[in-house]
């Protein structure tokens, strides 16, 4: 087997930090945590300029022995080993950002940017947080230095149509999707881009025409069904567009982001056919998959605020708010991670916000006007 196979080369070569990482792998997949761990070791031993290795073991001590404290010491002391490498800052940063702390992401991708300002994969991660951070001038001032790197990049016109699309510039974020396509016509990724930007706008036939071509080219088809149902919701053929949405939603158990965009849309199905006990279940899937993962959190509050509707407008004896104070008691847990001060406040607002509303509507009065006494 593998583990076999790594043993015999390490004979060989036992000082090699590549294959001792490979063993650890091999060992973690094997649930062999001590074994995994003890190669990771000797892994970063061999070669500590290896980052990658620092980083598969950080993961692995916070993951399966829940020792958070030792996985963020052996990161920082990748950093200190390697402070003018560019890779310690930005695995450092892919670090924070698995665990939600984008903040600290965000400074150590700055730290990566400063130095190594041409190497695309840091300027691509750095406007992704960015973005994500809500710094949308730096994120274009990121893609703008990406495009000079390489001004065919795909995925640099794919983030400025996002973010011109995030920020209500439907014209401009065309004009970026066409300019991409123009330099990589069969990108299936700007394809599907452009289809939906064609839908918003309500040029159905010149989606379908583009849906046609991203078939052509063997997109996948979850996504192509997700562009059709979207062209049906425009047209009012709700049952239609929610049956295709439906047919698709077990191909996503690995896709949260497109799982999550799904029953978002399967929501606006719902709502117009006025069954709004199938509402609160896309609710609550939706609330469930941002609960699990940190990444989707802005697509949390239109199903939050949507379930909430429809509870109220259930009789009393039939409300059940368990979801949303579980989704609550997820937020919480995380502010409580933040370790920014003003942006756990920022957040803490929030949150006592979302309480104050669900008290109320317990008719738990007192503790609301508490909750927002405090907001």
């Amino acid at each position: 087997d593998a583990v076999e196979n790594i043993n015999i080369l390490l004979e060989k070569y036992p000082e090699d930090g590549e294959l001792l990482a490979r063993l650890a792998q091999c060992y973690a997949s094997q649930k062999r945590l001590d074994d995994a761990r003890d190669a990771y070791a000797k892994s970063i031993a061999a070669d500590p300029q290896r980052v990658d290795s620092y980083l598969g073991y950080a993961v692995l001590l916070r993951s399966e022995f829940d020792d958070v404290a030792a996985a963020d010491e052996l990161i920082d002391s990748m950093v200190e080993t390697n402070p003018d490498d560019y890779r310690s800052h930005l695995v450092r940063c892919t670090y924070f950002r698995a665990y939600g702390l984008m903040e600290e992401a965000y400074e150590n991708i700055l730290k990566a940017a400063e130095l190594a300002p041409e190497e695309m994969e840091v300027l691509l991660t750095a406007a992704t947080i960015a973005r994500r951070t809500k710094r949308v001038d730096e994120a274009r001032e990121f893609l703008a230095r990406a495009r000079e790197v390489d001004g065919s990049s795909q995925e640099v016109f794919r983030l400025l149509a996002t973010i011109a699309q995030e920020s209500n510039e439907l014209d401009l974020a065309t004009e970026y999707v066409n300019e991409g396509l123009e330099k990589n016509p069969t990108s299936r990724l700007l394809l599907e881009m452009k289809a939906g930007l064609l839908i918003a706008d309500g040029q159905l036939d010149e989606a379908r025409d583009v849906i046609a071509q991203l078939d052509g080219l063997r997109h996948d088809i979850e996504k192509l069904d997700f562009l059709r149902a979207q062209v049906l919701l425009r047209e009012g053929q709700y049952v239609r567009a929610a049956q295709l949405l439906e047919s698709i939603r077990p191909l996503l158990v690995r896709d949260t982001y497109n799982r999550i965009r799904t029953n978002l849309t399967l929501i606006t199905c719902y709502e117009k056919l006025g069954q709004n006990d199938l509402v609160i279940d896309a609710c609550n899937r939706v609330l469930a998959d941002q609960d699990a993962d940190d990444g989707t959190a802005s697509m949390a509050p239109v199903a939050f605020q949507t379930m909430i509707g429809k509870q109220l407008s259930l009789p009393i004896e039939q409300r059940d708010w368990t979801r949303a104070e579980e989704h609550i008691a997820t937020i919480r847990e995380r502010n409580e991670a933040i370790e920014d001060p003003e942006v756990r406040e920022r957040q803490q607002v929030n949150l006592k916000l979302y309480e104050a509303e669900i008290l109320y509507h317990k008719g738990e009065l007192e503790e609301a006007e508490r909750r927002l006494s405090e907001a």
